[in-house]
C-alpha cells in the first residue's frame, strides 16, 4: 500500500484553488519562506521551531539577497516533479522514508511557483538548507510586498486576508459542543480558511487545530445528516488547503520513533497516543466524506505506521488503511469500468438507420470513451468506439427529443423540431430516385425566418409517424426552397421502402447531416484489421514515427530543394497575398497578376520582388542551393536562411517530408497554408513516390473556402493538373478544373452513351407518369387522356369531329367542361400574383450577411449544379408538355362548378362516391345523366386512369433502377479515370465521405489534411485507404475543435477531440510554427500571454501603421445592456452592440478605409440579422459580416467583434471555450475592437486574464477614445451609438471644417478626415459669375458648371426686319426663325425653310401627286422624274416554274429567282433533297448517311456527299474474336488487345501496367487447385511462378487462389475455412474444446488452446489471421456456479474456481427483518447472528419531542433532551417584533379559557389605514386583508381563510392562526391540566407545526407546559448523569444504551393536576381508556 500511495502522491498535480485567497496564500508564500522552494527533513527526534522564532538572514530565493522572478513570469513554466522509482518508501525505512515524503510534499507545494530554468545556485541552496531555512524574516516580507506591487499587468491582485483563529479561540472551541463548533467554523469560514492556508504551523497550534477538527467526528449520525452541508464546507476547506499533505505530514515526520522495548515499558497511553487517536479520527472523517481526495491522506498513513505501536492505535490504523485501499480501488476503477465492460454486440451488425424501437427506449446505448491518452486494445476496439460514438451523435438528439415529445406533447422538445399535420402531396423524379413533396402546418412557424433558419436544411434527417413513433418512415431533405417553405412545402427522399399513405403524419426533424454520418459509418463498418492504415500510430499510439514506405524502399532518395532557395514561389505567393489585400474583388483574378509579373519578367527586377513581398529580403551573400540532398539525412539540408524559412518552418517541412505520419501545428498567422503548399510543391517536383503508386496526392479541407484557397495556391506555382471534387466552389480559377465540368467535357464511348441515353429515356417516362398522376389532383383531364377508359359512344359524345377541331382547338375541352357544368370564374380577390402585398423594406436595400443556415446548406450540397439545373429544365419542359396534352385547362385558370358555381372542381374530385362498372355499362347517353351521376362516372374514369398509370410507373421504375446501377458504375469509372490522370485532388471532408467508394478504388498514397484539428476523427480515418503511405495533418487544436451534435458526447466521451489533438496528447512528434506574420504586436501579445507561449512576431508586422481616427489599435468596449432572445433557433442577439459597431464601422469608413478592409464578427447567428437591419447596402456594401466560426483561417485589416452575451444570470455560453476565444482574437492585422459585458465575462478564468491584460494596458473601458486626424490634440470619448452621431457625425471632431476652397468660399461641413484637399467637395453657395454678355447672374450653385444663359430677350433682325424672342446665349449667333415666303417656280409650292436659312432646293421636296402607267401612285418627290419602274409588291406567276410569288410591280418575272421549297432528285446519288426552286440539284450536297461499306465491313458513318473514311476511323464495336476466345471490347478503329507473355512480364514487375492492354474479360482457366482463376484474361494466373514477383507491384492482381475452402486440421480433424493456398499445419483451431475438467465442467477454451490448469506445458499455436484478435484463453474454470453456506443461504453467482473459497466466508446476505421501530434491518446475515441479534437501526428517529421539535437521533437510540432547535431559540432570545397591543376596554371573560381574553375585533388601524385583522387586546398582525390578501392566505393553514375571521399572530413562526380554532385547542389543554393527567407536549402551529412558546393570549397555559417540559428535561439529564457518570458536555450527546426513562419523546411523560411529572408505565399494559396514576400523589 505504501508504494501505491507514494505513486499516487507523485502523480498528483496541483489543484486550482477554490477561493480567491488560495491563489496567493499557499504556494508562493511557502516557496518564499524556503531556500529553493523545499524543506530539508529534520534530524530524528527534533521538532520544528515555533513560527515566532524567525532568523533574519533567510531570503526568498536560493541565495541571500537574491531576488526571484515574480510569480507571473513563472506561471507558464510550471513543472510537476515526480519521485523516481529508487526513492519509493519501503517497509524498513523510518526516518529516511519520512524525509523523502516530506521533500515530496514540499516539492509539490512549491511546484506552482518554481521556474524550469533555475540555475545551480537554487539547487545548491536546496541541498544546504537546514531547519532555519523554513522561516522568513521581516525584511523578506517587505521584499515580497515590493514584488507584489511590481507584478505584470495581467496578474490578479491579491485580496486582503482575514486573520486566522488564535490559540485562545481554538482552546475555547474545545469546550463547546461539536455542532456549535461546526456552526462557528462555517460562520467564520474566512478565518478558518486563513488558519488552514497559513505557511507555517507551530506544534501547539497544529495540535489544537487537529483537536478542534477531530471533534467533528463526534457528531452522531442523525445530526451529521442534518449538518451535512456545513460539514462539507469545512472538509472542502481542508481539501483545498495543504494542511493534511504538508503541515500534518511535517508534524508526523518530527515525532520520535518508539522502539519496541520503549513501547513494552509503557503501562498506559501517553498524551502523544491521544493526539494520534484524534488524527486517525480526522483522517477517517475526511476519507469518508471526500473519497475523491483520498491521496491527501496517503502520506499521513505511511508516517503513522512509524509511531503507532500500541494495540488500539494499530487496530484503528489497520482499519483506516483498509478503508483507504477500498476507496483507492473504487476511484481507480470507476473511470475504467466502461472500458472493461464488453460490447453487447458487434458494431457491424448495428443498422445505420435508427429503428422505431430504438427511438422509444429510455435507456442509453452502450458507449465507451474516446481514449485521448493511451492506446486502444485493438483495431476492433478502436472501430467499435468510434462507430458507436459517431452513431450516437446522430441518433441521440432524435431519441431524446422523441422521448421528450412522447412524455409531454404540449411542450417544445429541445433536441428535435416537431411538425404537425404533415401530408404527402406529390412525387417527382429526383437525382437519386423518387422525391416526395410534404405539406406541413405552417401556422405555428409564422415567426421563422426561413431564409436564415437552420430548419429543414439539405440532408437533414426526418422521421414521419402516424402512431406515436411505433412505426417510422425515415427520409432526408432533398431540395429546399425558401418560398415553398413559407407555404409549408418541402421535398424529401425516403430512405426505407414502405407503403406510403397520404397522412396525416407527425414529422420530427433532427439537425444532423445524415449523408456525412451515413458514409462515414458505413466506412467504419467496412474497415478491419487487414485494411486499417497506420495502426501503429492511430491505435497503438507509437511515439516514434518511421519514414514513408516509398522512402524506406529506397533510402538513398535525393530531393531537389532548389525551388525553395530560388524565391520564385515566395515572390509568387507574396504577390498573390498583396493582390488579395489591395483588390476589392475576389482573389481569383490572380492569374492576371501572375502573367504581368511572372518569372520571365523578373530578371534584373530584384527591387520589385522586395516591394511585392516585403517580408522576403534577398541576401546576395547567401548562395542559392543548386544541389540535391538525401531527403532522410537531415544534417545535409541547407540552413533555414538559405531556404528562406525560419527554423520552425524548416523543422515542419523536414517532418512532413520524412515522416509517414506528420503533424504540424500552426498558431494564427504563422502560415499553415503557406507551409502546406511548400510541402505539396516539393512532393510534386520530387516524385519518387510515383514509382510505387500512380495515384495522385489527396488534399482534404474542412471548408470549401479553405479548399479553394489551398488549390489556388497549388495552381499559382505552376501545377495545372489539379481536380477539384464538389461543385460548391466560388473560385473562377478552379471552375475549369472541377470534376463535374471535366466529366462533361470528356469524350465518351458509344456504349456508354447508349446506356446513358436509355437511362434518360426511362427517367423521362417516369417523369411523364408522375405528371399524369399529378394532373387529376389539380385540374380536370381532357377527353383524349380518358379515351382508353371510355366506351366508344361516350368518347364520341364528348369529343368533336375532325373539321370542328381544326376550327376550334379548345372546343373539345369546353365540351367536357360543359358536360360537368364547370365554368370560368373571375376571382377579383385573387391577388396572389398581383404583387400588391409585397412588403417594402424600410431604409433602402440591406447588405447580405453570411448566415449559418445558408452556409451549412452550401457546404452540404456537393453535387453537379450544372447537371442539376439541366435536369430541372428538362423536367419542367416535360411537365409543361404533359400537362398541355392531358389537362382540360391550364392550372392557373380558376374554375367553379355546382348549382351556384361556388365549388371548386377539386372538391368534386375528392368525393368518394364512384360509379360502379355495372352502372357504367348501363349508361347509353352520357348527356342524359344527372349532374351528380356525371361526376360519379367521371371519377370512375379517373380511378381507372390512375390505376393504369400507377402500373406503368412501377414498370418504368424497375427499368430505371436496373439501368441506374449500370450507369452509376460507368460514372464511377469515368471519375476514376479523370482522377487518376490528375496530380492533385482536392475535396472537403463532406465530399470525401460521400466519395469514399471512389477513394477506395483510387488508393491515394499521400493524403494532406488541412484544418485537421476541426475534423472529427472518424471522418479522417474513413478517408484513408490501406494503400496510404504518407499522412500529413496540418491544423491547430488550440483554435476551433470538432463540433459534435451532442454536447454530452463531447464532454463526457471526448468526441470533440480530433485525431490531430489525440496524437499530440499521446506524445506524437509535432512541429509548431512559431513566427506569426499577421497581427501587430499589440494584438499578438494577447496570443502570447494566454494561448501560445512560444509565438514570436515576424519583422513584417512591426512596422504597421496605426489605425486612423482611434487612439488605440486594440480596445475592449465595456457595457451593461442586456441581450435579446431569438425565438426559433435559440440563438442570441444584442441590439446595442450591433448599433455601436455599425456606427464604429461607419466612422472607420470616414477615415478613408476601404469597405473590404473591415470585417464585423459576431459569436451568435442571431446577431447577424441585427447587423443586417442596421446596415444599408449603399453605405456598407463590401463590409463582410459573419460568425467567428466561419472566419477561421481568414484575416482582415480591421476586425470589429460583438460578443453578444449580457444577461442577469451571468451566463456566457460557449464564450467560455478558449478555442473560440483564440479564433476571435486572432483575426485582425492592424486593428481589433471588441464590445461586450466585461462583468460577466470575468466570471471565467480565460476572460478574466484577458481583460486584466487589457486593463493594465489601458485598452479597456466603457468609452472608446477617438482622435481627429485634422486636429490630433482633440480626443473625443464615445460610449453609445448616439455619441457617434452627435460628436463625430463626419468622422472628425465635431467642429466646423473652415477650409478655404478654390472658389473663395469656406467649407460649411463639420470636420471630416476624408477628402482633406476638398477635391470631391461640392460648394453649395450661389454662383457669383455673370453670363457671357454680362447681363444676367448665374442661377446655379457654386460647385455646378455654368451653363449657357437661358434668359429670354428680344432681337430685331437687321436684314429682314423681323423681331424675334431668343435665349440670351443665342443672341449673337441666331438667324431669323420666321417662315420663308419664297415659292418654287415649277409647282408654286412654298419653301419649307425659315427666313434666315438659304434655299438650296432646285427640286421641290413635296410628294408627287401623279399616277404611273400601272395605276399605282408615284412614290417620288414633286421635282423628280416619274420614269422609274413601280416598287409596289404584287403577286405574279413565274413562267419558268409556274409558282406564284410576291415581287415588285416593275420587276420582270423572267429574271426572278423562285425561293419556294421543293424536293428534287440529286443526280450524283439519286437521293431526294429539299431545296429552293431556282437551285441546280447537281450543286447541292447530300445530307443522307453514306450507304457504302468500309474495308472492315461496317457502314460508313459519314454523310453521302463526304468522301468515305478509312477503317481506323470506324467507331463501331469490334466484332473480332481474340485468341483467348473472347470478343474484342474495343472499337473497330482501335487495336485489339494483344496476347500476353507471362514469363516476360512477371520477370519484370515494372511492366505490370501493360496488363491493361490485354483482354480484360474474366479468365476462365482452371487452376491447379481446381478453382477458376480470379484474374482478368490478360493477367497471369495465380501459381508458383508468381511467388518470385514483388507482391506490392501486383496490387490489383491475385497472385494466389482467392477461393475460401474448408480444410481438415491435422491436430484435431476439425474443419476450418481458409484461403485455398494456405497451409493448415500451422493454423490454430478455433472450435470449442470438447474435454472435461476435473471439476466436471466442460473446457471453455478453444481446441488449440491448453485447458485450464495446463498452462506452461504447451506452446500456444498462432491464430488464424481471418479470425481477428480473440480473447485470451481461460487459465481457470470460469463456469458460474453457486455454493451453499452454513446458514442456509447460497453464494452469489461466481466462477467455479472462486466458489470453494467463498463458501467458507461469512454470509453477507441482507437481513431485512422488520424491527420494532418499523424499519427494516440494514445488517447482513453474519452481523445479525442469523437473525438472533440485529444491528441497531441507523435511520433517523424523527419522533416528536416534548419541546415540540422532532428528534434527530438515530432510530435505535432513546430521544435525547439535547434539542438543537431549543438551544437556538435560547440564543436568539425573546425579541418581540410587534408593538405592544392597546389595552382591552370590554372587560370580557372568555367562556372556555376563563381569562380576560377578548373575542371582539381589534379597533386599531394599520399603517395602510385599513382595519386590523387581529383580536382586541392582542398584538396586531403585520398583514392587511385588503392590501395584501395573498400574504394573509399564505400565512394561514390551508382552508382557514375567511374575510371576516379574526386571527392570532404567532411571533415564533410569524404565521397566523384562526382565533376560534386556536382558542378551542388551548381550552382543551387547559381543561386537561385542571381535571386530570396531561400528556406533556407542546402546542404546535397549525401551519408549520412549530411549537408555540410566546403568545400573550395564552401565557398562563404556555408557562405551565414549558415548566413541565423543563422538569422532564431535568429528570432525563439527572438519570443520564447518574447512569453514565460523565460530564455535561457528553451527557446530551450520549444516546446509545439509554433507557426509556431517559427518553424525551412525546407520549411517555405525563403531568398530574398537582403539577407532578412522571413517566408513564409502558410495560404495565396501561389501557388508553384508563387514566394513568401519578406515583407521587396519594391514591385510594
Amino acid at each position: 500500500m505504501r508504494d501505491t500511495m507514494s505513486r499516487t502522491e507523485a502523480r498528483r498535480r496541483p489543484r486550482t484553488p477554490r477561493h480567491p485567497q488560495e491563489d496567493t496564500g499557499g504556494s508562493e508564500d511557502a516557496e518564499a519562506s524556503k531556500p529553493g522552494g523545499e524543506n530539508k527533513p529534520p534530524v530524528r527526534g527534533s521538532r520544528l521551531a515555533h513560527s515566532g522564532a524567525r532568523p533574519k538572514t533567510a531570503t526568498r530565493g536560493g541565495r541571500p539577497g537574491e531576488r526571484q522572478k515574480p510569480r507571473s513570469q513563472d506561471h507558464g513554466q510550471r513543472r510537476d516533479f515526480m519521485r523516481k522509482d529508487g526513492d519509493k518508501p519501503g517497509h524498513g525505512r523510518r526516518v529516511d522514508e519520512g524525509a523523502d515524503l516530506r521533500r515530496q510534499q514540499s516539492s509539490k507545494t512549491t511546484a506552482k511557483a518554481r521556474n524550469r530554468g533555475k540555475g545551480d545556485h537554487e539547487k545548491a541552496a536546496r541541498g544546504k538548507g537546514g531547519l532555519g531555512s523554513s522561516t522568513t524574516t521581516e525584511a523578506d516580507a517587505s521584499e515580497k510586498s515590493t514584488h507584489s506591487t511590481n507584478k505584470t499587468p495581467y496578474e490578479v491582485k491579491r485580496k486582503a486576508k482575514t486573520p486566522p483563529f488564535t490559540d485562545q479561540e481554538l482552546q475555547r472551541f474545545m469546550e463547546e459542543e461539536a455542532t456549535d463548533v461546526l456552526s462557528q467554523l462555517v460562520k467564520r469560514n474566512e478565518a478558518c480558511q486563513s488558519l488552514l492556508n497559513q505557511d507555517e504551523f507551530s506544534d501547539h497550534t497544529l495540535l489544537l487545530t487537529v483537536r478542534v477538527l477531530s471533534c467533528l467526528s463526534y457528531i452522531d449520525p442523525v445530526s451529521e445528516f442534518t449538518y451535512i452541508k456545513e460539514l462539507n464546507v469545512v472538509l472542502s476547506m481542508i481539501e483545498s488547503s495543504s494542511f493534511l499533505s504538508k503541515h500534518l505530514t511535517r508534524y508526523l515526520v518530527s515525532l520520535p520513533v518508539k522502539e519496541e522495548e520503549e513501547t513494552c515499558s509503557l503501562k498506559e497511553e501517553g498524551p502523544t497516543n491521544t493526539d494520534l487517536c484524534l488524527i486517525l479520527k480526522l483522517l477517517q472523517l475526511f476519507l469518508q466524506h471526500k473519497p475523491g481526495s483520498y491521496f491527501d491522506v496517503s502520506g499521513a498513513l505511511i508516517l503513522l505506521e512509524r509511531v503507532a505501536t500500541t494495540g488500539r492505535l494499530v487496530v484503528d490504523l489497520q482499519q483506516l488503511k483498509t478503508s483507504y485501499n477500498l476507496v483507492e480501488q473504487t476511484q481507480k476503477t470507476a473511470k475504467q469500468r466502461a472500458l472493461e465492460k464488453p460490447p453487447p454486440n458487434n458494431f457491424r451488425d448495428i443498422p445505420i438507420f435508427p429503428e422505431s424501437r430504438e427511438l422509444r427506449q429510455i435507456t442509453k446505448p452502450f458507449l465507451r470513451k474516446n481514449i485521448i491518452k493511451g492506446r486502444y486494445e485493438s483495431v476492433e476496439h478502436y472501430l467499435d468506439v468510434q462507430f458507436r460514438l459517431l452513431r450516437e451523435d446522430f441518433v441521440a438528439p432524435l431519441r431524446e427529443g422523441v422521448n421528450e415529445f412522447l412524455s409531454d406533447t404540449s411542450s417544445r422538445p429541445q433536441d428535435i423540431r416537431i411538425y404537425n399535420n404533415v401530408f404527402i402531396r406529390s412525387r417527382t423524379m429526383g437525382e437519386n430516385g423518387f422525391v416526395y413533396t410534404l405539406n406541413f402546418d405552417i401556422r405555428p412557424l409564422k415567426r421563422v425566418r426561413w431564409e436564415a433558419s437552420k430548419r429543414l436544411l439539405y440532408g437533414s434527417f426526418i422521421c414521419l409517424t402516424r402512431d406515436r413513433f411505433q412505426t417510422i418512415l425515415c427520409a432526408t431533405v432533398e431540395n429546399r426552397d425558401t418560398k415553398a417553405l413559407e407555404k409549408g412545402l418541402i421535398e424529401v427522399r425516403f430512405l426505407t421502402d414502405a407503403a406510403l399513405t397520404k397522412g396525416p403524419f407527425v414529422m420530427a426533424e433532427s439537425a444532423a447531416y445524415f449523408e456525412a454520418y451515413r458514409h462515414v459509418l458505413q466506412g467504419l463498418q467496412q474497415m478491419n484489421d487487414l485494411n486499417f492504415p497506420f495502426k501503429r500510430y492511430i491505435v497503438d499510439v507509437a511515439p516514434s514515427v518511421d519514414p514513408p514506405a516509398y522512402l524506406i524502399d529506397n533510402e538513398d532518395t535525393w530531393y531537389d530543394l532548389r525551388l525553395l532557395a530560388d524565391e520564385i514561389f515566395n515572390a509568387c505567393w507574396g504577390a498573390r497575398k498583396v493582390y488579395q489585400q489591395e483588390s476589392s474583388d475576389n482573389s481569383d483574378d490572380f492569374d492576371a497578376v501572375f502573367d504581368e509579373y511572372g518569372p520571365e519578367n523578373w530578371s534584373g527586377e530584384e527591387n520589385w520582388v522586395v516591394s511585392v513581398t516585403p517580408d522576403i529580403k534577398l541576401n546576395p551573400d547567401i548562395p542559392l542551393a543548386t544541389v540535391s540532398v538525401p531527403i532522410l539525412k537531415l544534417e545535409t539540408w541547407p540552413s533555414a536562411e538559405e531556404l528562406h524559412l525560419d527554423e520552425s518552418q524548416k523543422a515542419a517541412l523536414q517532418t512532413a517530408l520524412t515522416k509517414e505520419f506528420a503533424i504540424i501545428q500552426g498558431p494564427p498567422g504563422t502560415g499553415k497554408t503557406y507551409i502546406g503548399l511548400k510541402i505539396i510543391q516539393l512532393l510534386l517536383e520530387n516524385d519518387s513516390w510515383k514509382l510505387h503508386s500512380e495515384s495522385p496526392i489527396l488534399v482534404v479541407c474542412y471548408t470549401n473556402h479553405a479548399l479553394d484557397q489551398f488549390l489556388e495556391g497549388i495552381i499559382a506555382f505552376g501545377e495545372d493538373n489539379v481536380v477539384r471534387v464538389g461543385s460548391r466552389s466560388s473560385s473562377e480559377v478552379l471552375e475549369p478544373r472541377n470534376l463535374s465540368r471535366l466529366r462533361r467535357e470528356r469524350p465518351r464511348l458509344n456504349i456508354n452513351r447508349d446506356e446513358k441515353r436509355a437511362l434518360h429515356d426511362a427517367e423521362d417516362e417516369i417523369q411523364k407518369s408522375l405528371v399524369k398522376l399529378d394532373i387529376p389532383t389539380k385540374v380536370l383531364l381532357n377527353v383524349d387522356a380518358l379515351k382508353n377508359y371510355m366506351t366508344h359512344g361516350e368518347y364520341k359524345a364528348l369529343s368533336l369531329l375532325r373539321h370542328e377541331l381544326m376550327n376550334q382547338r379548345n372546343a373539345q375541352a369546353e365540351k367536357l367542361l360543359n358536360w360537368l357544368n364547370v365554368v370560368e370564374f373571375e376571382d377579383e380577390d385573387n391577388t396572389e400574383f398581383s404583387g400588391h402585398n409585397q412588403p417594402k423594406q424600410e431604409g433602402g436595400e440591406r447588405i447580405d450577411v453570411e448566415d449559418e443556415g445558408r452556409r451549412i446548406q452550401w457546404e452540404r450540397q456537393i453535387g453537379d449544379r450544372h447537371g442539376r439545373q439541366t435536369r430541372e429544365q428538362r423536367r419542367q419542359r416535360l411537365r409543361e408538355e404533359t400537362f398541355r396534352e392531358n389537362a382540360a385547362y391550364p392550372p392557373q385558370c380558376i374554375k367553379r362548378c355546382g348549382k351556384y358555381h361556388r365549388n371548386l372542381p377539386l372538391v368534386e374530385l375528392q368525393k368518394p362516391d364512384v360509379m360502379t362498372d355495372e352502372e357504367a355499362s348501363g349508361v347509353e347517353r352520357v348527356w342524359s345523366l344527372m349532374i351528380w351521376d356525371r361526376w360519379r362516372l367521371y371519377r370512375l374514369w379517373v380511378r381507372k386512369y390512375i390505376q393504369d398509370h400507377e402500373s406503368q410507373l412501377e414498370e418504368h421504375r424497375q427499368q430505371y433502377e436496373e439501368l441506374s446501377k449500370k450507369v452509376q458504375d460507368l460514372y464511377v469509372q469515368e471519375d476514376l479515370a479523370i482522377l487518376l490522370d490528375a496530380n492533385v485532388i482536392g475535396m472537403t471532408t463532406t465530399g470525401a465521405a460521400k466519395c469514399r467508394a471512389v477513394l477506395q478504388r483510387l488508393c491515394p498514397s499521400i493524403v494532406v489534411v488541412e484544418e485537421a484539428a476541426e475534423v472529427l476523427e472518424a471522418h479522417i480515418i474513413t478517408t484513408l485507404t490501406e494503400e496510404c503511405q504518407h499522412l500529413i495533418l496540418i491544423g491547430d487544436h488550440q483554435q476551433l475543435k470538432p463540433n459534435p451534435t451532442v454536447y454530452r458526447l463531447a464532454k463526457q466521451f471526448n468526441l470533440d477531440t480530433s485525431l490531430f489533438e489525440r496524437m499530440i496528447n499521446n506524445g506524437m512528434p509535432c512541429r509548431s510554427l512559431t513566427h506569426q506574420h499577421r497581427m501587430r504586436p499589440e494584438i499578438s501579445n494577447l496570443m502570447k500571454k494566454h494561448f501560445y507561449r512560444n509565438l514570436y512576431d515576424d519583422q513584417s508586422v512591426l512596422k504597421m501603421d496605426n489605425v486612423k481616427g482611434v487612439t488605440h489599435n486594440m480596445f475592449f468596449i465595456d457595457h451593461r445592456h442586456l441581450e435579446d432572445e431569438v425565438d426559433d433557433d435559440r440563438t442570441k442577439s444584442n441590439q446595442y452592440e450591433a448599433e455601436v459597431l455599425v456606427e464604429l464601422c461607419k466612422y472607420l469608413l470616414h477615415q478613408g478605409y476601404e469597405r473590404s478592409q473591415i470585417t464585423i464578427l459576431t459569436t451568435y447567428t442571431g446577431q447577424l440579422f441585427c447587423f443586417r437591419r442596421l446596415m444599408d447596402k449603399a453605405t456598407f456594401k463590401g463590409v463582410r459580416v459573419c460568425v467567428v466560426d466561419n472566419f477561421q483561417g481568414e484575416e482582415n485589416d480591421i476586425i470589429l467583434l460583438s460578443l453578444v452575451r449580457s444577461n442577469e444570470e451571468g451566463t456566457i455560453g460557449f464564450l467560455r471555450t478558449s478555442n473560440r476565444v483564440c479564433v476571435a482574437l486572432s483575426r485582425a492585422r492592424m486593428g481589433f475592437y471588441c464590445i461586450g459585458n466585461g462583468s460577466i465575462l470575468k466570471k471565467t478564468q480565460i476572460w478574466q486574464d484577458i481583460l486584466a491584460t487589457l486593463e493594465a494596458e489601458d485598452r479597456f473601458g466603457a468609452s472608446l477614445p477617438l482622435v481627429c486626424q485634422n486636429h490630433p490634440n482633440k480626443i473625443t470619448e464615445v460610449t453609445t451609438p448616439g455619441d457617434f452621431k452627435a460628436k463625430v457625425p463626419s468622422g472628425g471632431c465635431g467642429g466646423p471644417c473652415e477650409y478655404r476652397l478654390a472658389c473663395g468660399h469656406v467649407c460649411t461641413s463639420l470636420c471630416h478626415p476624408y477628402d482633406p484637399d476638398h477635391v470631391d467637395y461640392e460648394c453649395d453657395k450661389p454662383c457669383t459669375q455673370l453670363c457671357k454678355r454680362g447681363e444676367h447672374p448665374c442661377p446655379l450653385r457654386c460647385y455646378q458648371e455654368c451653363r449657357p444663359c437661358q434668359k429670354w430677350v428680344q432681337k430685331t433682325m437687321f436684314d429682314c426686319g423681323h423681331t424675334i424672342r431668343v435665349h440670351c446665349h443665342e443672341f449673337d449667333v441666331i438667324t431669323c426663325t420666321e417662315p420663308c415666303q419664297r415659292t418654287f417656280a415649277d409647282c408654286d409650292h412654298r419653301c419649307p425653310r425659315t427666313c434666315g436659312q438659304s434655299c438650296p432646293h432646285q427640286i421641290c421636296p413635296e410628294p408627287c401627286e401623279k399616277t404611273l402607267s400601272c395605276d399605282h401612285p408615284c412614290t417620288k418627290s414633286c421635282g423628280q422624274s416619274c420614269k422609274v419602274y413601280c416598287r409596289v409588291k404584287v403577286k405574279k406567276i413565274l413562267p419558268k416554274c409556274g409558282h406564284e410569288v410576291l415581287m415588285a410591280c416593275g420587276e420582270r418575272a423572267e429574271d426572278f429567282n423562285c425561293h419556294t421549297q421543293v424536293a428534287k432528285t440529286l443526280p450524283r446519288c439519286g437521293h431526294r433533297a429539299v431545296m429552293h426552286c431556282f437551285k441546280d440539284p447537281s450543286s447541292v450536297e447530300c445530307k443522307e448517311r453514306c450507304e457504302k461499306k468500309l474495308e472492315c465491313g461496317h457502314q460508313c458513318p459519314k454523310s453521302c456527299w463526304e468522301p468515305c473514311g478509312l477503317s481506323w476511323m470506324c467507331s463501331f464495336p469490334c466484332e473480332k474474336i481474340l485468341a483467348c476466345g473472347h470478343q474484342c471490347p474495343n472499337e473497330c478503329r482501335m487495336h485489339c488487345p494483344r496476347e500476353k507473355s507471362d514469363d516476360a512480364l512477371i520477370s519484370s514487375s515494372r511492366f505490370v501496367a501493360l496488363y491493361s492492354m490485354f483482354c480484360r474479360e474474366k479468365c476462365g482457366n482452371t487452376l491447379a487447385c481446381g478453382h477458376v482463376c480470379p484474374n482478368k484474361c490478360g493477367e497471369p494466373c495465380p501459381g508458383p511462378e508468381m511467388d518470385r514477383c514483388d507482391k506490392r507491384q501486383f496490387r490489383n492482381i491475385w497472385t494466389k487462389c482467392k477461393k475460401i475452402v474448408k480444410k481438415k486440421l491435422p491436430s484435431c480433424d476439425h474443419l476450418v475455412e481458409v484461403w485455398c493456398h494456405e497451409d493448415v499445419s500451422s493454423v490454430a483451431c478455433i472450435r470449442k474444446c470438447e474435454k472435461k475438467l476435473p471439476c466436471g465442467h466442460s473446457c471453455s477454451n478453444k481446441c488449440s488452446e491448453p485447458c485450464p490448469g495446463q498452462f506452461g506445458y504447451l506452446n500456444r499455436p498462432r491464430a488464424n489471421k481471418r479470425q481477428g484478435k480473440q480473447r485470451p484463453p481461460s487459465e481457470r474454470c470460469e463456469v458460474i456456479v453457486k455454493k451453499a453456506l452454513p446458514c442456509g443461504h447460497s453464494t452469489k453467482n461466481m466462477p467455479c474456481w472462486k466458489a470453494e473459497s467463498a463458501a467458507n466466508k461469512s454470509c453477507d446476505k441482507p437481513c431485512s427483518t422488520a424491527l420494532g421501530c418499523g424499519h427494516r434491518c440494514t445488517g447482513n446475515c453474519d452481523s445479525c447472528k442469523q437473525g438472533t441479534q440485529h444491528k441497531p437501526c441507523p435511520k433517523s428517529c424523527n419522533r416528536q419531542l416534548l419541546c415540540g421539535h422532532n428528534c434527530t437521533d438515530s432510530c435505535s437510540s432513546c430521544c435525547s433532551p439535547d434539542c438543537r432547535r431549543c438551544r437556538e431559540d435560547l440564543r436568539q432570545g425573546s425579541s418581540q417584533d410587534l408593538t405592544a397591543p392597546s389595552p382591552c376596554k370590554h372587560n370580557f371573560t372568555h367562556q372556555h379559557l376563563k381569562t380576560k381574553a377578548c373575542v371582539r375585533p381589534c379597533n386599531q388601524k394599520l399603517p395602510c389605514k385599513h382595519p386590523c385583522i387581529g383580536v382586541c387586546g392582542e398584538p396586531c398582525p403585520p398583514f392587511c386583508n385588503v392590501c395584501d390578501t395573498k400574504s394573509v392566505r399564505s400565512n394561514l393553514p390551508k382552508g382557514q381563510f375567511h374575510p371576516r375571521d379574526m386571527y392570532i399572530y404567532l411571533p415564533d413562526c410569524k404565521h397566523l392562526c384562526q382565533m376560534r380554532s386556536l382558542d378551542k385547542t388551548v381550552a382543551a389543554v387547559k381543561n386537561t391540566l385542571e381535571r386530570g393527567c396531561f400528556q406533556i407536549g407542546s402546542i404546535l402551529c397549525q401551519k408549520c407545526k412549530v411549537p408555540i412558546r410566546r403568545c400573550t393570549r395564552y401565557n398562563v397555559i404556555l408557562k405551565v407546559i414549558s415548566d413541565s417540559v423543563e422538569a422532564v428535561r431535568g429528570q432525563c439529564l439527572g438519570k443520564r448523569r447518574k447512569t453514565f457518570g460523565i460530564r455535561s458536555g457528553l451527557v446530551l450527546r450520549t444516546s446509545l444504551g439509554a433507557s426509556a426513562s431517559m427518553s424525551f419523546e412525546v407520549g411517555r411523560w405525563m403531568r398530574c393536576r398537582h403539577g407532578h411529572v412522571f413517566l408513564r408505565d409502558q410495560d404495565g399494559g396501561d389501557d388508553d381508556a384508563q387514566e394513568p396514576l401519578c406515583p407521587r400523589c396519594p391514591h385510594e
